[in-house]
């Protein structure tokens, strides 16, 4: 019973962490222009391991292309790197990577896994390397999450 007690009470006190970083920009007319860079920033107060940096993104169902083409950079403490990404919108057979519910999608990406970062400040860019147009078509919200 001691047990069960002591691991309600750890749960309870995991669950109620709030993460450092949740935060969502929303693309006006579902557009997302070359150059407009989205940043976030955060703090960790302590040193800590993270299970992963997500990128979520919503688009509507069928937007036109089967990849979006980012580019995302990262500086803290720690320095900085940049990360080229394809986020690949199909899977094999076409089937969708996202999860959809009519016309929306939301496609939930780990830019990195099991991440350890030190206390201080950091700084996330996003930038749209869509090579077609001027903007990125039938974006609706991007969002960045530390998990």
């Amino acid at each position: 019973m001691k047990k069960l007690i002591a691991l309600f009470l750890v749960f309870t006190v995991v669950s109620c962490v709030k993460s450092p970083l949740n935060e969502t920009y929303e693309f006006r007319d579902n557009r997302w222009g070359v150059t407009d860079v989205k940043e976030f920033k955060f703090e960790i107060e302590e040193d800590t391991t993270f299970k992963g940096l997500v990128l979520t993104l919503s688009h509507v169902y069928e937007p036109g292309y089967d990849a979006i083409p980012l580019l995302v950079k990262i500086s803290g403490p720690q320095g900085s790197e940049e990360l080229p990404l394809d986020i690949e919108l199909k899977g094999t057979g076409g089937k969708p990577n996202a999860e959809c519910l009519g016309d929306i999608c939301d496609l939930g990406y780990y830019v990195k896994k099991d991440w350890k970062l030190s206390k201080g400040s950091y700084s996330i860019t996003v930038e749209n390397k869509f090579p077609v147009a001027a903007y990125l078509p039938n974006i609706i919200a991007m969002k960045m999450t530390l998990e």
